[in-house]
């Protein structure tokens, strides 16, 4: 490269960088803060039965006033505690086992992502077992095939 070439070189570049926050999480916290702010400290369950009152709401910026029943107030906590498992996962996930259950013989059985325990889902049923005892489980299955 000569000199002449090396001064004619452009560096492509945006003007701007790259955000550092993820924008959907900062939105989340701010609407999870307001959310929080109409629950006025009750639960729920109490929370339902209450009758309308005028709050402040803020949409991108856009200032409004709205009278909300408990209710509603209930379904905002269900939509941004839905938008935080989307992002943060707080749903615990079960994964079903592929061997019968010993104790009722139903393809019942499975874990919870990270748990140490291998339980039936049937409801008469419950059977618990260990990693182990399912490992041993399905290793006797496998001698008898």
């Amino acid at each position: 490269m000569t000199p002449k070439t090396a001064l004619q070189s452009k560096v492509n570049s945006t003007p701007e960088p790259a955000c550092p926050i993820d924008t959907r999480v900062d939105e989340l916290v701010t609407d999870l803060e307001d959310v929080i702010d109409r629950t006025d400290g009750l639960r729920v369950n109490d929370l339902i039965h209450q009758p309308a009152m005028k709050f402040i709401l803020w949409h991108r910026d856009t200032r409004s006033e709205r009278y909300l029943e408990g209710w509603e107030r209930a379904v905002d906590i269900r939509r941004v505690h839905a938008r935080a498992n989307s992002i943060l996962g707080f749903d615990r996930i079960w994964v079903r086992r592929h061997a019968p259950c010993p104790a009722c013989g139903l393809p019942t059985l499975g874990t919870v992502v990270g748990s140490s325990t291998i339980d039936c889902s049937d409801d008469e049923c419950d059977l618990v077992l260990s990693l182990d005892q399912y490992d041993q489980l399905c290793s006797e299955l496998a001698a008898r095939t």
